[in-house]
This record gives structure tokens, sequence and C-alpha cells, in this order.
């Protein structure tokens, strides 16, 4: 008998020990000592991400052998929606493999779809609670991602809460001056109806270069434009003074 072990975390804050620790105790109550083990952890990975793009999903589901057993924590460490649906049909239908969740029980046709809406329903609720955590952090000038065009973290403040991306590592946005410059071009020749590709023609006629010493993009004056427009609203955070 073999059985293959799935373990995933959606995050760098977060671990599979907790996931392992369940499943090894599950395993010692039921395998053989000649029963074969074999784990596939997969890196930090959002269920998002389309199947294609991870390779130890894919690796598991091709290793497997009629009559394997496969054991996650939970389902949603596998997939969530549709590809749940379409991960169980490959182990169980297409594999004829077998499917062990600890956290769901009794596992079938009916019950994998039911899991696969309320797993899409779950990945909206997420991703609707990420984007309002996101905009509150921006409207206090926190760092999301790449500084806004226009701004730099001021590396004499840094991030004291635990256990976020940013902890010990500057997080507040200041105005820089070189680029605000350009942005306060960009805002004043949109006005007067210059397309994006002149605004950058105009940008490099005065000389004016992005972060990396390029020409600057229209798309980063097209994301300048939306940022610094009140009716997306986002701050705006720019001023024509």
């Amino acid at each position: 008998m073999r059985y293959i072990i799935f373990s995933r975390v959606s995050t760098i804050l977060q671990d599979t020990q907790n996931q392992l620790f369940e499943i090894d105790n599950y395993l010692n109550r039921i395998k053989s000592p000649s029963d074969e083990v074999i784990k596939f952890d997969e890196d930090v990975k959002s269920t998002r991400i389309e199947m294609e793009d991870r390779p130890v999903l894919n690796e598991m589901l091709d290793s497997l052998h009629r009559g394997d057993t496969v054991i996650v924590y939970k389902l949603s460490r596998l997939a969530r929606g549709h590809e749940l649906a379409l991960v169980y049909h490959i182990i169980t239908k297409k594999k004829k493999a077998n499917l062990v969740s600890l956290y769901e029980k009794d596992l079938n046709d009916e019950i994998i779809h039911a899991y696969a809406m309320v797993g899409a329903f779950e990945r909206k609720n997420i991703r609707d609670n990420t984007i309002t955590a996101l905009k509150k952090k921006q409207s206090c000038m926190e760092k999301v991602g790449t500084a806004w065009y226009g701004y730099k973290t001021d590396e004499t403040k840094l991030q004291k809460r635990e256990k976020v991306r940013s902890t010990n590592k500057p997080y507040l946005l200041i105005p820089d001056d070189k680029e605000q410059m350009q942005v306060t071009m960009m805002i004043k020749l949109r006005a007067q109806g210059f397309s994006y590709g002149e605004i950058a023609h105009e940008l490099t006629k005065h000389g004016y270069t992005n972060r990396k010493g390029n020409p600057v993009r229209k798309s980063t004056i097209f994301r300048v434009m939306q940022r610094v427009n009140p009716s997306q609203g986002t701050p705006t955070l720019v001023t024509l003074g």
C-alpha cells in the first residue's frame, strides 16, 4: 500500500507542521510496516493560481498508481472551487486512487461538488477581505507591494507589528521629490488633454526617467492617473499645489 501525503500553505506566515502532525498521527494508526509513505509539500502557493502553474501538485497527481491513497488535512490544501472537483476526478476516476481528508469525512461526488461551491464562495470572501485590508493600509500611507510612483519608504520608520510581511522593515510612504515633479507634470499635461503617449514623450524630452533609468512608460502614467483620481475610491495623494 502506498500513502501519498500532500500539504500546502497559502502564505509565508504559515507552515505545514500542524497538517503533517495530524496526518502522521492518522497514518501511525492505520499503516503497516511494509507500507510506503511519500510526501509532497508544496511551496507557499495560493489556490488562486491555475493548476498548470502548480508543479508540485501536478507531480503528485502524475505519480499516482491505482490503489494509492492520497491524504490531506483539508480539501482546500488541494484546491478550491471548480478545480477541487477536477483534482478529485483525476485522483479517484482517472488514477483510480483513494482520497482521504482528515477534516472532511465520507467523500463522494456530491459532497465534493458541495465543497467546491463553498470553496469558491470562501475564496471570494477572502479576496474581498484582502482588498479591504489593503485599501485601509494604503489610506494610512502604508506600502503595499511596490511603493506608489512619486513616493518612497521612510527608512527611519520600521514596522513594529509582528507576523506581517513588513515586520522590522520600512513601511510608511513619504514623497519622493524627484518623482513628485514627474507626477505633477503628468497631472498638468493630462488636464490639458495630452494622451498617455504624449505625456511620456514630454517627460523624456524634459530628461525624466523611471526608477530604473529608462523612459517613463505609458502604463506607469496610466496607473498614476488612476490613483490620483478621486472617483476611483483611492486617496488623492498628489495635488497641483
